[in-house]
């Protein structure tokens, strides 16, 4: 009897199971080709804006080794401002960016004791470097695109 009722459970649940990934297989397959613009990256847009400023964060803790490369792979992207924020680097980092003369890096340094707060705390330093310069040259903060890329990226 307890094999019974367990099989009759197990076959309603198995039964309820396949109904459901059906009706979603055939709910997928007429809504995707109709939603297939609305994917990311299908998308295009109505206005370009080009008066839009990209700006992007590098935060920098003994990179040395990596930080001169992450610098000219951003410099690629010719509209980018790219803050370097060294948290009080004990290795050469600090050189390595230097070596780059580019109009478009931003070196910002933190000095002990304020440095080695964490991460939150160099954003939060090179946002408010950013947000002094938005306000200097009057863009609206609208304007203003901001990222954050590791120095080991």
């Amino acid at each position: 009897m307890i094999i019974i009722i367990f099989t009759l459970i197990w076959g309603i649940a198995l039964f309820i199971f396949l109904v459901y990934s059906l009706i979603s297989l055939l709910f997928r397959m007429i809504s995707y080709p109709r939603d297939f613009h609305h994917f990311a990256g299908n998308q295009q847009p109505a206005k370009i804006d080009y008066n839009l400023q990209y700006y992007v964060i590098v935060p920098c803790f003994n990179e040395a080794a990596v930080i001169q490369r992450t610098i000219k792979c951003l410099l690629r992207f010719k509209q980018f401002e790219i803050v370097v924020v060294d948290d009080a680097s004990s290795d050469n980092s600090v050189s390595q960016i230097k070596q780059i003369t580019n109009s478009h890096v931003h070196l910002l340094r933190r000095h002990l004791p304020n440095a080695h707060t964490g991460k939150g705390d160099v954003l939060n330093f090179a946002l408010d470097y950013i947000c002094q310069i938005t306000i200097r040259q009057r863009v609206p903060f609208e304007k203003v695109i901001i990222g954050v890329v590791d120095a080991d990226a």
